[in-house]
């Protein structure tokens, strides 16, 4: 298991004699996945923390992606959704994306398709070297989420008005009943 293994931090210590005299140097350094997204969460469409949606709606997928090298690291990343039946559903790829060392967020979004079966959908997430049909090789494993795809059943059960008639200037109050049958 190479995470538990290998990744972490590590020092590398070189002595050499020279003319007689011992000189020691060292280094440190990271090893890990070069990049690898930490976060996988779902957002609205107005950007807040969400994780029931219904057909049709528009999902965000909101990443949190940490570059472990010093320099800049171009990256494509995908994103895959299979609905509660296991139907792949969505498949949102941003190409050519670069991530200065350190943490990034990166967004992707799509909708929710109509055709999705409701219930708790997976989505997956991952860094890749390149565009995969063209080769490109993962930069570290997928991470993953669940949120559910909710059936929206809503209707209108009645209405009544204060009055029948009023004059301009008056007040109408409007009362209206709604059912959900939904989940």
């Amino acid at each position: 298991n190479a995470e538990e293994t290998v990744f972490g931090q590590w020092v590398a210590i070189a002595t050499a004699n020279i003319a007689g005299q011992a000189v020691i140097d060292t280094m440190t350094f990271q090893v890990g996945w070069i990049i690898r997204i930490t976060e996988l969460t779902t957002l609205s469409s107005q950007l807040k923390l969400r994780s029931v949606f219904s057909r049709q709606d528009l999902i965000v997928f909101n990443m949190t992606v940490e570059n472990i090298a010093l320099t800049d690291k171009w990256a494509v990343v995908k994103v895959d959704v299979e609905d509660a039946r296991k139907n792949p559903i969505i498949h949102v790829q941003m190409e050519k994306t670069l991530f200065p060392p350190g943490k990034s967020n990166v967004q992707a979004s799509s909708e929710i398709p109509l055709s999705a079966e409701t219930g708790l959908a997976n989505a997956s997430a991952a860094p890749f070297t390149a565009a995969p049909e063209s080769g490109g090789r993962p930069y570290s494993p997928p991470v993953f989420t669940t949120f559910t795809i909710a059936e929206k059943d809503i209707a209108i059960t009645g209405i009544k008005l204060s009055a029948s008639s009023i004059f301009q200037g008056e007040t109408l109050g409007i009362e209206v009943t709604v059912l959900n049958k939904g989940n």
